[in-house]
This record gives C-alpha cells, sequence and structure tokens, in this order.
C-alpha cells in the first residue's frame, strides 16, 4: 500500500468519516441528499409544491374526464400523498368530490408529474358515489 492510499483509507484523517453514526448517514450528508420519501397532506404540497400545483390545474381544465355527471359541477380536491419516483417524476394521489350537496365517498385518482409540471400519466381509482336513503328507494 502506498503512502498516498494509507492516508485516503485513514479515518482519522478523512472529514467524511462517521462519528457514531452509520455509513449510510455519512454518505448522505457528505452528499447533501436525504432519500426521498412518501408525503401525505399538507406536507406533499409543502415538499412537492410545483407538482402538486400542476396536478391540480391539469384536473380543473380537464373535469371531463369525470363523466357527464361530474362534468358541469363545481368541485374541491384534497391532497392525500405525494411519492417520488425514478427519474424526478412525482405520483400525486388525491381526492374529489362535488362542492355543493353532497354526502358519500369521494373519488379518487393520481398523476403522474415530471419536475417540469408536465403530466404523465392520469388514473381514476374510483368515482365519487353518493350515499342514497335506502329506506326512501324502498317505500
Amino acid at each position: 500500500m502506498t503512502e498516498e492510499n494509507r492516508i485516503d483509507r485513514d479515518p482519522a484523517g478523512d472529514p467524511q468519516a462517521p462519528e457514531g453514526g452509520s455509513a449510510d448517514e455519512s454518505v448522505e450528508e457528505a452528499v447533501g441528499q436525504v432519500r426521498p420519501s412518501f408525503a401525505f397532506g399538507e406536507e406533499a404540497t409543502l415538499r412537492y409544491p410545483e407538482q402538486v400545483r400542476a396536478a391540480l390545474d391539469y384536473a380543473r381544465r380537464n373535469q371531463y374526464e369525470y363523466g357527464p355527471q361530474l362534468r358541469d359541477l363545481e368541485l374541491k380536491w384534497d391532497v392525500l400523498s405525494a411519492e417520488p419516483m425514478s427519474n424526478n417524476i412525482v405520483r400525486i394521489r388525491f381526492e374529489y368530490s362535488p362542492v355543493k350537496s353532497f354526502r358519500g365517498d369521494p373519488g379518487s385518482e393520481y398523476m403522474d408529474i415530471d419536475a417540469g409540471g408536465a403530466v404523465l400519466a392520469r388514473r381514476q381509482i374510483n368515482a365519487p358515489k353518493e350515499n342514497k336513503p335506502v329506506v326512501l328507494i324502498g317505500i
């Protein structure tokens, strides 16, 4: 081993060597990055603001995809989560429902948004279902 290699491998002289922490933590700190993870609710909006804004704007502009019953209604959207994926793509999951006189389960969908705010994929998981009074229907 040469003198140069010994200096490179010496943990006492290495400013990036872990002090009581794991090797993974020191590598992340040295690079200055933290592993991306799921973000839920308000945290998702704060962590990925451009992607959330792009997904919600796209949903508002393209309400026709919800079908004829919801196309002309005023809808509200609630962000559920944001999941970072490969290639700087973020999957935004949200719920939507009519604003006025709606009682029931909201619909849900997700969109894959790239770093530039372009929508790569949109998938509706389920549509809103309004609770109907079973007793009145039976009578």
